[in-house]
């Protein structure tokens, strides 16, 4: 097989990219889904809930997917612009996180505690995004750190979820939550053969089951 510069194979970086090119279709058709669901609850804070995590989703999908065309077309690729579409393929995954959580804290949380979290969140995402900018490609377990704290960041607040948030969008948040997370095992693993494509699915499918949590029991 041809072999590509960062040592996969042309079928890997094929799966690299098909794996969340179909995570971007679901996007863009969950983005139509949350959309016309909110428009029917003609609740303002479902309505910028659900935009900001659809957004979320798509440009996370949508980033991901161009960056991995782009090195499965370009065997060995410009520095410069890989750089680019990789900074913008990292800091969609925190806006993916802080989108994630959204829809929960201005639906369910909105009292000051949910409204901490809330500011603290997106700063932690403005900020992350501000360090990509800075440092993209280097220390990169400490991205992974930053990404993990971030996403359970929400037990900080265990009792406010517990009480105010409905028990079965808890168990979907949990079980995407858990997804996302032993992905990342798969991603560290190198040696395994198509690693990267299998993490992309852990990530996927824990994309599914919030967005399922999210359009089934917010509304």
């Amino acid at each position: 097989m041809i072999k590509l510069k960062y040592n996969k194979t042309k079928l890997e970086g094929f799966a690299d990219a098909m794996t969340h090119g179909i995570g971007l279709i679901f996007s863009i058709i969950g983005f139509i889904i949350l959309i016309l669901s909110a428009a029917k609850t003609a609740n303002t804070w479902i309505f910028i809930g659900f935009s900001i995590y659809g957004i979320s989703l798509i440009s996370t999908y949508l980033s991901s997917t161009i960056y991995h065309l782009y090195l499965y077309y370009h065997p060995i690729p410009n520095k410069h612009f890989k750089r680019i579409l990789l900074l913008f393929d990292h800091c969609s995954i925190f806006f993916l996180i802080a989108g994630s959580y959204t829809p929960i804290l201005l639906v369910f949380m909105r009292n000051t505690l949910g409204w901490s979290l809330f500011s603290l969140i997106w700063f932690l995402t403005f900020a992350g995004m501000l360090y990509k900018l800075k440092f993209i490609g280097k220390f990169k377990r400490f991205s992974l750190f930053m990404y993990l704290s971030m996403g359970w960041l929400i037990l900080l607040s265990i009792n406010d979820l517990i009480n105010l948030v409905p028990i079965n969008l808890i168990w979907f948040l949990l079980i995407g939550g858990i997804f996302y997370t032993v992905g990342i095992i798969f991603y560290q693993k190198k040696s395994i053969y198509f690693n990267h494509a299998i993490w992309h699915m852990f990530v996927l499918i824990g994309s599914i089951i919030h967005f399922l949590g999210i359009i089934f029991f917010i509304n």
